[in-house]
């Protein structure tokens, strides 16, 4: 019967180690629902945006139209 001393177990912890290291961390349900609201609330501040920064932007394009020589028709406000 073979024993192993303390030196040979070294790489396999070593190993072992750096597996653990490289798996992806799970998300607690906590963190995933946070995220959602987030999202929400960023989709809840962009209806906000474009009324009230409308007057701050100067010759945007409105409407952009592409020809068919390919040539681009656009409007600016």
């Amino acid at each position: 019967m073979k024993t192993f001393d303390s030196w040979q177990r070294i790489p396999l912890i070593l190993l072992l180690v750096l597996m653990a290291a490289c798996l992806p961390e799970s998300q607690p349900p906590e963190q995933s629902r946070e995220q959602t609201s987030v999202v929400k609330d960023y989709e809840r501040a962009e209806k906000f945006l474009d009324p009230n920064t409308s007057e701050l932007i100067y010759d945007a394009v409105l409407n952009q139209y592409w020809q068919d020589d390919e040539s681009l028709i656009y409007q600016k406000s």
